[in-house]
């Protein structure tokens, strides 16, 4: 885990009665909900939930931090091993 890293929810088919969600730090619920986008510091102690057990379908992405600049993006890709700068 590290702060070098934003990770984004797409909810596909979700069922918004009983959404899932991410909680973040124990406390705080973020609903995963049809076509709404959740992005979050992936750093943070976080899960993420389906309380009703209902079927959810999700995509997850992990993306750079807006805040680092390329010459970093590109240091860390070296160590992550991937071209994506």
């Amino acid at each position: 885990l590290s702060n070098c890293v934003v990770r984004l929810h797409l909810g596909l088919i979700c069922d918004d009665e009983s959404a899932a969600f991410v909680r973040l730090n124990k406390l705080k619920r973020l609903p995963i909900k049809t076509k709404s986008v959740v992005v979050y510091n992936d750093a943070l102690d976080h899960s993420v939930e389906n309380p009703q057990g209902k079927r959810q379908s999700f995509l997850t992405l992990d993306l750079w931090h807006p805040a680092l600049s390329k010459s970093m993006r590109r240091e860390l890709a070296s160590i992550f091993h991937t071209d994506l700068v």
